[in-house]
Formats: C-alpha cells, structure tokens, sequence
C-alpha cells in the first residue's frame, strides 16, 4: 500500500473533488452507454458493464496512489474568497449536465430507476453548491452538509434500482399468472367442445387433439400425438379450402366424419 506524504489540509479536499468528478462521470458515461445502444442482449450488457468497471478500477486505483504518495498537491481551499473551493465548479457544471443526460434516459425508458437518476441530481447540486460557494474551512457546517447530502444522492439511485427491480418482478409474475390463466381457460374450452380440435405443425406433425377428436377418428391424444396428421386426414384434404396448413389447425366438426 502507498504511505501518505500529503496533510490533511490539502489531501482531504483535493481527494474530494477528484471522487466527485470521478462518481459524475461514471453516472455520465454509464447512462450514456444504455442511452446511445438502446436494449442489448444480457450478456453484451454484462460483457460493456464489466469492461468499464475493470477500466475505472484500474483509473481509481491510480488516482489514489498519485494522492496519496504525492508530496505538493495543488491548493484547492481559498477561505474568504466568492468561490471557496473552485475545483469544485467542475463537478457542480457536470452534474448538472448530467442531469441533461438523465431526462433524456428518462424519456426513452419511463421507470422508476430513471425518475430516481433525475431526483438524485438534486442533491448533488445542493452539496457541490455548499463546498463551492460556502466551506471554507474542514469539517465545517457546509462541509458537513455536503458530506450528509452525498450519501442522500448515492440512497436515491439505489432505492430507485431496488423499487424498479421489484415493480418489473411483480410486473412479471402478474403477467405469467395471467398467461397461465388463459392458458387453461384455453385448454378448458378446446377439451369441453363439441367439435373435434387439431393443431399440427408446418411439417404435419400433430402437436394437440382434443377429447371430441379421440371419439372421431379412435386414437387417443397419447396414441396420437407427435404423429403424422396424414395418418388420420387424407392428403388431399390438407391442401383443401376445408382444411389450411398455412393457419395450422384444423377444426373438425363430429357430425361431419367424413373428412
């Protein structure tokens, strides 16, 4: 590990506005990313998230070995003077462009993760504004502020996550229970129907064959079932107006058994 060289007095603020310029232009580029490709695969997803952490993870860990062992850091603290702290103009101005950047996710993708991304702009803007304008000193009301103010913009994004999360895992299990649903309502009423019901596939092969369809042509939905529709529909009567491989069904009256 590197020793530290620097006093608080300077490694403390100028590590601050190289953390906050480092966590605005991760939220940047990374919202960028999903805004400029749109709905990718899961795993080109995962394959660009994971490129991009190894990259900031090697970037940060020069960044802390520069602070850390550097002997004259630039001053970044002007007490009494308009800006206090000026180095913190740039993560002010890139917050709030950022905030540009998340409407615009947010107008392509309505969910609660990108209304979270644009309220947690708030915060940030507040605190940059205490240590810019206001903090003249360590550990001061504004700083303090700033520092309790930063933990609210990182809760913000994540409930967001987690809320959007859940709300499209309900989503889900509502839509699967609905399927479900009609789905055997669907098969209630093809079984319970009067008229004999096939479906097969391009190929001709039989994929369904309801109860009436059994008391039709004698086989059993298991005697039939993965079987060539040609042992029970003569050919001439596939490529007929009575019977269309194109709509792959087939819908046979009992009362009409000669087909």
């Amino acid at each position: 590990f590197p020793t530290r060289r620097s006093s608080d007095l300077n490694l403390i603020p100028f590590t601050w506005v190289i953390s906050r310029v480092f966590n605005a232009l991760i939220m940047m580029i990374g919202v960028s990313i999903f805004l400029i490709k749109g709905k990718q695969t899961v795993k080109s997803n995962f394959l660009t998230v994971i490129s991009i952490s190894a990259g900031f993870g090697y970037f940060s860990y020069l960044i802390i070995h520069f602070c850390a062992t550097s002997q004259n850091l630039p001053q970044t603290m002007f007490p009494g003077a308009v800006l206090t702290r000026p180095w913190d103009i740039v993560p002010l101005i890139l917050f709030i462009f950022n905030g540009w950047i998340f409407y615009l996710f947010h107008r392509k993708q309505k969910r609660l993760l990108s209304y979270a991304l644009i309220l947690s702009v708030v915060p940030q803007v507040v605190l940059e504004s205490h240590m810019a304008f206001g903090s003249q000193e360590l550990n001061d009301a504004h700083f303090n502020i700033a520092h309790f103010l930063k933990i609210v913009s990182y809760l913000v994004p994540f409930l967001g996550l987690c809320l959007d999360y859940i709300y499209t895992y309900q989503g889900e299990r509502m839509m699967k229970f609905a399927l479900d649903d009609n789905r055997k309502s669907m098969e209630s009423i093809v079984e319970n129907v009067g008229a004999g019901i096939i479906t097969f596939s391009e190929d001709l092969i039989i994929k369904s064959y309801n109860s009436s369809a059994e008391k039709i042509f004698g086989y059993t939905a298991e005697e039939i079932i993965n079987q060539s529709a040609l042992k029970i529909i003569p050919e001439e009567d596939l490529v007929s107006e009575k019977v269309s491989i194109d709509r792959k069904s087939t819908r046979l009256n009992s009362s009409h058994t000669d087909i």
